[in-house]
């Protein structure tokens, strides 16, 4: 597919010229009215006031020329579409404007009988033409354009002067368009030094605003990372520790229960199935975890505290209901694919505590760990809770529902 290279016009820094021009155009409308309201005044009063009728008539249509290729670039900017169309029919709009305004000197007698009328005319005719190239300033295209329409008439109406009144008046008349010209180049330079420096301004602004979301990205990257295991996605211990601190400062401990747990075999794992295997087993125990934080908002914390094991803190269950928590995680580990190379079944040993009142959290996991070992100790694959007089063995708990629950379905 051939792609077409952008106009002259169709560029930032030209759309910013058209932007300074069109911005300019719509402060000039009151000044626009008040000099076709004089010239109006003035075909009312003077003797020549017929004539000047018929400039004054070509005159409200170049405005409305002017008007409508105005709209057609502010609505081609604002759409984001290509605008050197727009800018080429406002240049030959422009060039008509410039003619009409050459054309209303025509209608002033020269033999001086205008009078104040004739006075009033050519002041709004330089203060008009001035005041269009000021405005077209920022578009060359459009600016020279009004010039060279005006340039015609006034010099066909110029060479009538000099034959009929001389050159001397004439020399005044040049005088002041050369006055104009030269303006209106000084402030074409200036007015594209301004829109340059808005769109470099404009540059800079972005890529200093994307330089900041990168760096933004790049400390929110760092502090996750610094918070959370790369491996399993959970936070990390450093993390764990900083959300139970805010617990015990707040003295809502007591509603807390933390439940220890450490993959079985895991060495084994990683011997027969690889890193990679154990790596899977761990992703799988993160997941698994999270999803237990998101079956209770705000009332669970996962983390992995370093190699195999884990730690998931609950809030607002009694003791049974840890534990029946527990005997669900130790069900959904037997769901847990084992990796390629391991025949053994993915299991979790667990160990149970009570967050004691002022008590800190190391001591807590302390006992968890404890109650952890009596259940390594008792045969594994099942949940200790700690400083209770009997142990609740997760896998027991999980078949013995499953069996009640298919006699049932036999006695059905």
């Amino acid at each position: 597919m051939n792609v077409s290279q952008p106009d002259r016009y169709d560029s930032e820094i030209e759309r910013a010229f058209l932007r300074a021009m069109v911005e300019r155009v719509r402060t000039s409308v009151v000044a626009n009215f008040l000099g076709v309201a004089i010239l109006c005044y003035v075909a009312f009063v003077a003797s020549f006031g017929r004539a000047l009728a018929i400039g004054i008539a070509l005159r409200v249509v170049a405005i409305s020329i002017t008007a409508f290729n105005t709209r057609r670039i502010v609505a081609a900017l604002e759409h984001d579409r290509p605008v050197t169309r727009e800018v080429n029919n406002t240049a030959y709009g422009m060039a008509f404007a410039g003619l009409t305004w050459g054309v209303l000197l025509w209608f002033v007698p020269p033999d001086g009988s205008g009078g104040l009328s004739a006075t009033l005319v050519a002041g709004v005719v330089i203060t008009g033409v001035a005041m269009i190239s000021a405005t077209a300033s920022p578009v060359p295209r459009v600016m020279w354009a009004f010039l060279v329409g005006f340039s015609i008439s006034v010099s066909a109406w110029l060479v009538k002067m000099t034959i009929e009144v001389g050159f001397e008046p004439v020399a005044s008349v040049l005088a002041i368009g050369a006055a104009v010209v030269a303006c209106s180049s000084g402030l074409t330079r200036e007015s594209q030094s301004a829109a340059r420096l808005i769109v470099e301004n404009r540059q800079l602004a972005d890529q200093l605003g994307a330089l900041n979301a990168v760096l933004e990205s790049a400390v929110a990257e760092k502090e996750h990372l610094a918070c959370h295991d790369l491996l399993t996605a959970l936070p990390n211990r450093r993390a764990f520790l900083d959300r139970t601190g805010a617990i015990l400062e707040a003295g809502d401990e007591q509603s807390w229960a933390a439940i220890l747990i450490d993959l079985d075999h895991f060495k084994q794992v990683n011997d027969k199935a690889g890193h990679a295997g154990g790596d899977h087993v761990l992703r799988a125990t993160g997941a698994l975890l999270a999803s237990m934080v998101d079956a209770l908002p705000d009332k669970a914390i996962a983390a992995r505290l370093g190699g195999e094991e884990f730690v998931l803190l609950v809030r607002g269950l009694d003791d049974p209901g840890v534990r029946d928590l527990a005997v669900s995680i130790g069900a959904r580990f037997r769901i847990v694919p084992s990796p390629a190379g391991y025949d053994g079944r993915i299991s979790a040993s667990m160990g149970l505590a009570r967050w004691l009142p002022g008590e800190a959290i190391d001591r807590c996991l302390q006992r968890a760990d404890e109650a952890l070992y009596q259940a390594k100790a008792a045969g594994r694959d099942r949940a200790v809770m700690a400083d209770c007089p009997f142990a609740v063995a997760a896998r027991s708990e999980a078949d013995a529902i499953i069996a009640a629950d298919a006699k049932l379905r036999a006695a059905g």
